[in-house]
This record gives structure tokens, sequence and C-alpha cells, in this order.
């Protein structure tokens, strides 16, 4: 009884660390699509993003290893190029200012790309 219980709690904790890891997979896939595509809409206007795209290149070594890391890879390659076609191209959902404004938004660390808050463009009373 005592060893079927143990069994039980087992799986319990591989279950709740299987979600974890998945979860954090979700959050590292999200930054990837999401900062690639800022990436590219920033380059199709004209902004040189050779720094941001070390930052994350350095991040996403750390964050994927081995085919996972090659995956990631390809895939921010592939976002990139779709925001940078779509900016050109007029059919992007956003202008180039406010292309360019949510790149100045977003920084990249160790612990990856992240958006920061600019202060307001509006004056105090």
């Amino acid at each position: 009884m005592f060893n079927r219980m143990r069994g039980i709690i087992l799986l319990g904790i591989l279950g709740i660390a299987a979600n974890a890891a998945a979860e954090d997979a979700r959050k590292g896939y999200s930054k990837v699509t999401r900062y690639a595509t800022v990436l590219g809409r920033a380059q199709a206007c004209d902004e040189e993003i050779a720094e941001a795209m070390g930052c994350v290149e350095a991040w996403m070594d750390k964050t994927f290893v081995g085919e996972e890391r090659v995956v990631q890879g390809m895939l921010f390659a592939n976002r990139l190029k779709y925001g940078n076609d779509q900016q050109k191209r007029g059919s992007s959902q956003i202008s180039c200012y406010q292309a360019l404004r949510e790149f100045k938004q977003t920084e990249c660390d160790q612990s990856g790309p992240r958006q920061r808050l600019l202060p307001s463009r509006r004056s105090a009373p």
C-alpha cells in the first residue's frame, strides 16, 4: 500500500514537472516568434537590428539545446522574414512609426526579449 501511494505521488510530481517544462517551452516559443516579428518589421523600416539579433541569439543558445535550438533558430528566421516582408508589402497591421516604437519598447538581456514600458509622451498637467 505504501509503495503504491509513493508511486502515485511520484507520478503526480513528474506530471507537474512535465507541465512546467511544457509551459516554459510555450513561453520560449512565444518570445521567439513575437520578437522575430518585431525585429523583422523594424528592419523593414530601416532600423539597425544587429545588436538585438546578437542578444536574442545568445539567449536562444542558453535557453534551447540540441534539436530544439535548431528548430527555434529556424522558427526565428522564418518569423523575422515574415515580419520584414509583411512590413515592406504594406500588409502589416502597424505603420513604420508603430513598428519602430514597438522595437524600442522591447529589450533583450540574459533572460531573453521582453517588452518594457516607455514613458508616456503626454506632458504632466
